[in-house]
């Protein structure tokens, strides 16, 4: 007889990554916990990744924002988005990524796709 593995622990982080998923394209606040950061170079774009845990579930899942690229719209987005974060978190500037570890704020996401970050404490209620 053949056991088959138990896959229960791979489900639940599944379906928390589908319930992240369609909070965000449903542009619902989602909570969240910097756990790690990564700058990298991706072709002529620097890139800030946000490796996050989800606030009241079992989420994990990254957001990109780019830092620099030779598409200024690009650029000046990801700056801006960069700024809501540091200003929901606390912060006024960051000079290296590490120091946005262990911040909470909420994830909201514009009709565009822009990124938008809240306080993690602050009640939303509906526009």
């Amino acid at each position: 007889m053949k056991s088959t593995p138990d896959n229960s622990a791979t489900r639940s982080h599944l379906t928390a990554k589908a319930r992240f998923q369609n909070a965000v394209q449903d542009r619902a606040p989602v909570a969240f916990i910097i756990d790690d950061t990564l700058v990298d170079k991706i072709g002529q774009e620097t890139i800030l990744t946000l490796f996050c845990d989800g606030r009241y579930d079992e989420s994990e899942f990254q957001i990109d924002i780019v830092l620099e690229s030779p598409i200024y719209r690009r650029q000046e987005r990801g700056q801006k988005e960069l700024g809501r974060l540091c200003e929901s978190v606390g912060l006024r500037t960051i000079v290296d990524s590490p120091e946005l570890h262990g911040k909470e704020a909420v994830l909201r996401r514009s009709d565009d796709g822009e990124l938008f970050f809240t306080p993690h404490n602050l009640i939303f209620t509906a526009s």
